[in-house]
């Protein structure tokens, strides 16, 4: 792993809410072209590892390093091109499906070379055969504002959300807790999913749950604000610590011996 380049840098981050520490002297490296998933209860730190790292917050001691340029001082409007995230909360936007999608590249016009893009999109999310069938296509309003849009069911305005991050060119893809409220059967289909189209991406994943990430380059533990453990799934377990814990309490979850 330490082979590859380092894209984003993280180093002896702490950042504190009113009353609460948040984050404690967490320092990790993350790898061009790598699977990252960060893993721990609720609570630990997560989300806030997640919203510094999409530059929200500006108020942190230490350094955060993307390409090599502290995070603070990039403007917002760099930072939307360089990193895209899917959010657990993400919106339904009660818009046209081509906006639903071109949303998230930035622009405020559209032509028929980015009808294109959206198209091979939702190719790729499964959800072409689907749309392509309706009688205004990428024209159809999605959700029951107005009484002539369609609504769509928690895994497919799911894909909607992955697809917006796909149009956009950005070089690292977070996934805030993107299967919270799935089931373990709609869990995997989605990681399979996100594994299969941001493959050739820096991501990192964000969640609670453990099911899905024994075939992450890197897992990285959060407890209490802090960094604990880091490494691969067969690693991790042979250290019989923080992980090997978690991931024996939710064995069952997804019905392993």
């Amino acid at each position: 792993m330490a082979e590859n380049e380092v894209i984003l840098s993280l180093k002896h981050i702490a950042k504190k809410y009113p009353g609460v520490q948040a984050l404690d002297d967490v320092s990790i490296d993350f790898y061009k072209g790598e699977i990252h998933c960060i893993i721990g209860e609720n609570g630990a730190g997560k989300s806030t590892l997640a919203k510094l790292m999409m530059g929200l917050y500006r108020n942190y001691t230490g350094e955060i390093l993307l390409d090599g340029r502290e995070l603070r001082t990039y403007t917002r409007a760099e930072l939307l091109g360089l990193v895209s995230i899917v959010y657990q909360d993400f919106v339904k936007y009660q818009i046209s499906i081509r906006d639903n999608v071109m949303i998230g590249s930035g622009c405020s016009m559209y032509g028929i070379e980015d009808d294109e893009r959206a198209i091979d999109v939702l190719g790729k999310i499964g959800l072409w055969d689907k749309i392509k069938i309706l009688s205004k296509g990428l024209d159809t309003a999605l959700g029951k504002v107005g009484g002539e849009g369609i609504d769509l069911s928690g895994g497919e305005w799911q894909r909607i959300a992955v697809a917006r991050s796909l149009i956009n060119d950005a070089q690292i893809f977070i996934l805030d807790e993107p299967t919270a409220s799935f089931d373990s059967i709609s869990e995997s289909n989605l990681y399979k999913l996100h594994n299969s189209l941001f493959k050739a991406k820096t991501t990192i994943t964000i969640t609670h749950r453990l099911g899905n990430v024994k075939d992450q380059d890197c897992i990285l533990v959060i407890s209490g604000g802090e960094l604990k453990e880091s490494g691969r799934h067969v690693e991790l377990m042979r250290l019989k610590g923080f992980y090997s814990e978690m991931y024996g309490m939710q064995r069952s979850w997804y019905d392993e011996a």
